[in-house]
């Protein structure tokens, strides 16, 4: 199965979105079918966990151009990072595509909202925010029972 140049491993899980509206071009809805993957993993507060996060993703993308997948490994890296270290605590990485988005979104059990650091070369931390931002077309914090999902939106190529 193809979606905008992508090939679509069978293992991933597939879900074809139906709207059903009776007389749907009488209230301005342009009705088309749209195909969901998402993927999702856990991961434990562990510095290992953020390895295993990018190869995730990096498999789960492999059929995506590189510079794409370089991106959303990246984003990932720095989302899990963040989590691990500033949420004190393992959590769950959600990888969606839904129509000309990628959405990637890492959820913990801190109610912390991440804010932008300080940050320099001669800095240690702070850059986790700032590289998110570079890299996705949106990104945000929704908060959740016990915690908050950091997300993250990134326009689909096509080729």
């Amino acid at each position: 199965m193809h979606l905008a140049g992508w090939t679509l491993r069978p293992q991933a899980y597939l879900g074809v979105l139906l709207t059903s509206i009776s007389s749907p071009e009488r209230h301005g809805l342009n009705m088309k079918a749209q195909l969901v993957m998402r993927m999702m993993m856990n991961f434990t507060p562990e510095p290992a966990s953020v390895a295993a996060c990018r190869r995730f993703v990096e498999h789960e993308l492999s059929t995506c151009p590189p510079a794409f997948v370089e991106n959303a490994v990246l984003a990932t890296s720095e989302l899990v990072t963040n989590s691990i270290v500033h949420g004190h605590s393992g959590g769950a990485l959600a990888v969606e595509l839904e129509g000309p988005f990628l959405r990637i979104e890492v959820s913990d059990d801190s109610p912390d909202v991440p804010v932008e650091r300080e940050h320099g070369p001669s800095l240690e931390h702070g850059r986790g925010i700032p590289i998110v931002a570079a890299l996705a077309d949106a990104w945000g914090v929704s908060s959740n029972e016990g915690g908050k999902t950091v997300w993250i939106s990134i326009a689909v190529p096509h080729y």
